[in-house]
């Protein structure tokens, strides 16, 4: 469908210790789900939810296509110190 063409974002974020650099092939995918499900649903209001955050690498690209909110969860100290630092930037 030509409506979701691929467009291109730039997300700067520092992976430190935390899982979620973005070269990952199964990250690539999930971005690219979310900004098909996130434009499907008119950015109407759309909270998500990034269980095991790692650097907030998925929350952070849901908010950059349009979600309302982001909550990242992890059990990893330095990912939750990774994520705060890249939220913050």
């Amino acid at each position: 469908d030509s409506r979701h063409e691929s467009i291109k974002h730039q997300l700067v974020l520092e992976g430190g210790a935390a899982f979620g650099t973005g070269d990952h092939p199964t990250t690539r995918l999930c971005c690219s789900w979310l900004q098909r499900t996130i434009a499907a649903l008119n950015n109407n209001d759309v909270s998500v939810l990034d269980y095991g955050c790692g650097s907030a690498i998925l929350g952070l690209t849901a908010l950059k296509f349009g979600a309302s909110e982001a909550a990242g969860v992890d059990i990893d100290r330095d990912a939750l110190l990774s994520a705060l630092n890249n939220c913050r930037m």
